[in-house]
């Protein structure tokens, strides 16, 4: 298998590898896409957990003297896209696989997260998976 540096392929394969106990040269013959479709959804769930629940938000924008009604939360935005709209979100897309890619995984799901829009989140887990299995096999 080639050599890829990305970090975020990286992150991928060392959970891959840990997880299942498979060796890293035979990595690119064992792996499948439910193995990156499951480390994926194990840095996001990582990434959910580590944000403030809606009580907690509301505790800490009291506490730091912040109107309660711009307390973060997990509400997520309906948006409709019209044709500038999707380019916007494509754009988006690409500069948060970018992101999985070079960076981490995890920095491009804190990255998403903050968008609070539902269709961004799960259309990147649904990009991801595919992206790193083309890379990884």
């Amino acid at each position: 298998m080639e050599q890829i540096n990305f970090k975020g392929v990286k992150q991928i394969e060392k959970y891959i590898e840990d997880k299942h106990q498979i060796d890293k040269k035979d990595l690119s013959k064992s792996i499948t896409k439910e193995m990156i479709k499951e480390a994926i959804e194990s840095i996001i769930e990582t990434e959910l957990s580590k944000l403030p629940t809606k009580t907690e938000s509301i505790s800490q924008a009291i506490s730091l003297e912040v109107p309660v009604a711009s307390a973060p939360n997990m509400q997520h935005q309906v948006i409709q896209f019209d044709s500038k709209g999707k380019k916007q979100a494509e754009i988006m897309l690409e500069n948060l696989v970018d992101i999985a890619l070079t960076k981490s995984v995890s920095q491009a799901i804190k990255t998403s997260l903050k968008t609070k829009n539902a269709y961004l989140i799960d259309k990147l887990h649904d990009i991801l998976i595919d992206k790193f299995y083309e890379i990884l096999k």
